[in-house]
């Protein structure tokens, strides 16, 4: 049964992202570096006879990555160990880790996200670290934050010291909105379909609503999802069956295929990847989108984005008539492979990549795209005054889907993991637009695709 849904991921499973909108929309590569061939390393250690391979993700922050890197070969250079490091693209990574988990060539260490848990459910291939979390606690007199840690477990046990955890505030172009009428953004969904109309300009390729809906684009079914949930709708029951016709769910879909059909999101968002909604604002083409805050990196210190940085203003997710859902399971982290035969040194490694000083200014660097993962981290700067920093803390405190929601057991979130990394709902939404489909009739074809899939899984 384990093998038959690892070939049904290999052929299906995609990348998904609580950090969503983080990669790169060119065409992925993998770079590997060998972290103990530093010239310039002063200190003499004693070479180990062994190799660890570690997977990093590559985001769509150059920067960050390398900062990763740079900490794994100091830990190499300080232990003597041998690390090779593979930086991965997102857009790649979910193919690339099912691919070598059937044949049997996952890293001694690697990057994973809660539906790397989910989808591998019950034969998880992650080593329980339980104790290695506790002890990395302990040693670094710090505590993870509870929900983090939460988001990485499985039936009680851990598998994935928390890393990266990210969110998708609202970005906007202020000068837009001002022009329409808005001197902020509204602060419900129903308010922002109307206002996305008046900003809209299609003739002048300016379009009000930047939700994509492609067939690889994880930013757009998360900022769905979340916006499905506000008006309490979802794609599943409460016991986990597939069922998206409920009203919630209808009216989201009604209303984002009415705004498509007038010109207020743009034509190309049915092809989007998760890379589609970045591009679209740094082209000028979006006036909204709902993405990490790597396109507010993205646009700092680049002379070609000044006028657009002035210009562009963020809050938190919109509220819906029934709730407020600003997160869903967001957090990465790193695992260890549970066929790892050099186990203290992942641990080792693990530590040197919690050190409190490094972590810090790790997280200070990467602001406001990633916020810190233990508790006393929250007021190193620039994560206590910086406004977009502020967002992305007053989201982390939000109401919280998860995959599977509203049915909270194990099945079905490897179910709902299993749906969103196959963007079911996407390809729904799009088959709805392109066939001109009544919605109802398009979700009732969206609940046959969800009970094909987890059949056949």
């Amino acid at each position: 049964m384990f093998k038959k849904a690892l070939i049904v991921l290999l052929v299906l499973a995609m990348v998904v992202s609580m950090f969503a909108g983080c990669q790169k929309s060119e065409t992925p590569t993998t770079k590997e570096q060998t972290a103990s061939q530093d010239s310039n390393a002063t200190t003499t250690v004693e070479k180990k006879d062994f190799t660890l391979k570690v997977w990093t993700f590559q985001t769509f922050s150059n920067e960050t990555d390398q900062r990763v890197i740079d900490q794994i070969q100091k830990f190499s250079q300080t232990s003597g160990v041998n690390v090779v490091v593979e930086t991965v693209p997102e857009t790649t990574y979910t193919p690339k880790f099912t691919a070598s988990l059937e044949a049997g060539a996952l890293p001694d260490v690697m990057c994973m996200r809660p539906d790397h848990i989910n989808i591998t459910y019950p034969n998880i291939p992650f080593l329980d670290i339980t104790q290695i979390y506790r002890e990395i606690e302990k040693n670094t007199g710090r505590k993870f934050i509870e929900g983090y840690v939460e988001h990485l477990t499985a039936e009680g046990k851990v598998y994935a010291i928390p890393f990266f955890t990210s969110g998708q505030p609202g970005v906007y172009r202020t000068d837009l909105f001002k022009k329409a009428g808005y001197d902020k953004l509204p602060e419900t969904w129903d308010e922002i379909c109307e206002a996305a109309l008046k900003v809209s300009d299609p003739s002048n390729g300016i379009y009000g609503l930047g939700i994509g809906c492609g067939p690889t684009d994880n930013d757009g079914e998360t900022a769905l999802r979340l916006w499905i949930w506000s008006e309490g709708g979802a794609l599943f029951d409460k016991d986990g069956n597939p069922d998206p016709v409920q009203p919630g769910t209808i009216k989201v879909v009604q209303k984002y295929v009415e705004l498509y059909k007038a010109g207020a999101v743009p034509k190309a968002a049915t092809t989007w990847d998760a890379g589609g909604n970045n591009n679209s604002y740094l082209l000028r083409e979006s006036a909204l989108i709902f993405n990490p805050f790597t396109v507010v990196n993205a646009m700092k210190g680049n002379k070609d984005y000044e006028d657009l940085l002035e210009n562009t203003g963020a809050t938190t997710l919109p509220k819906g008539s029934v709730g407020h859902f600003t997160k869903m399971f967001t957090t990465g982290g790193f695992a260890i492979n549970a066929k790892c035969k050099h186990v203290d040194a992942a641990q080792q490694l693990l530590e040197f990549l919690c050190e409190k000083e490094w972590y810090n200014s790790f997280v200070a660097l990467s602001a406001p795209l990633n916020p810190p993962v233990f508790e006393d981290a929250a007021e190193i700067e620039p994560w206590s005054t910086d406004p977009y920093c502020k967002i992305m803390i007053d989201m982390s405190l939000g109401q919280s889907g998860w995959f599977g929601y509203p049915c909270d057991t194990i099945e079905a979130r490897k179910a709902g993991a299993l749906v969103f990394n196959n963007y079911l709902l996407g390809k729904a939404i799009t088959r709805i637009i392109q066939e001109n489909l009544d919605v109802e009739e398009g979700l009732k074809l969206l609940k046959k695709d969800m009970e094909d899939l987890l059949n056949r899984s």
